[in-house]
């Protein structure tokens, strides 16, 4: 395995979503192999390449005990200097290309969803009401579109700063649509 990273494999069933240990076993061809031995034995060399994704990726199937003949994608994504491997247990119809598809959408959506929740703040949000979570939504949404807008205007410029740029503009442009507020006196009182 010389020139090849090899960090700790996964494995996961594209349809139900349902993880399964790197360290479990299946048999191919009577022999008793982890997913990770399966990554092993199958480097990005003895796989097919799908430009489209930037992965190679290899069908085997397997069988698991208790479980019977499965699809096992072994996919292998370029990291730095390096390959990371890991498995696939594909329950889907079609060939190998919408396996990746599904993943690679999937994955897609998961780094909007850590985007939204850890760098933009809507992982803090204290709102209890659904009608408030929605809305908080839309303002995390707002504000990265707002952060886009100056990252693109100043290319250079850094994140922290334009987060403050951003956030200048959004409440400028929220009091500027917001109906005025009504005083309150005593007791609730115009």
């Amino acid at each position: 395995m010389d020139g090849f990273l090899v960090k700790p494999a996964r494995a996961l069933i594209v349809e139900d979503d349902r993880r399964v240990a790197a360290l479990h076993r299946a048999f191919l061809e009577e022999e008793s192999l982890s997913v990770g031995e399966l990554l092993q034995a199958y480097p990005p060399g003895r796989a097919r390449y799908y430009r489209r994704f930037g992965a190679y990726a290899k069908r085997v199937r397997v069988e698991w005990p208790q479980v019977g003949w499965v699809d096992l994608v072994l996919v292998w994504v370029g990291r730095g200097a390096g390959w990371r491997g890991f498995a696939l247990v594909s329950t889907l119809a079609g060939g190998v290309q919408e396996v990746l598809e599904a993943w690679f959408c999937r994955w897609k959506a998961e780094v909007v969803h850590r985007l939204y929740k850890q760098n933009l703040g809507q992982g803090r949000s204290q709102a209890r009401a659904f009608a408030a979570q929605l809305m908080h939504a839309e303002l995390v949404v707002r504000a990265f579109r707002a952060m886009r807008e100056v990252r693109l205007a100043f290319p250079g410029m850094a994140w922290r700063h334009a987060q403050r740029v951003a956030e200048e503009r959004l409440l400028t442009e929220i009091k500027a649509t917001s109906p005025p507020r009504r005083k309150l006196g005593k007791g609730g009182e115009k």
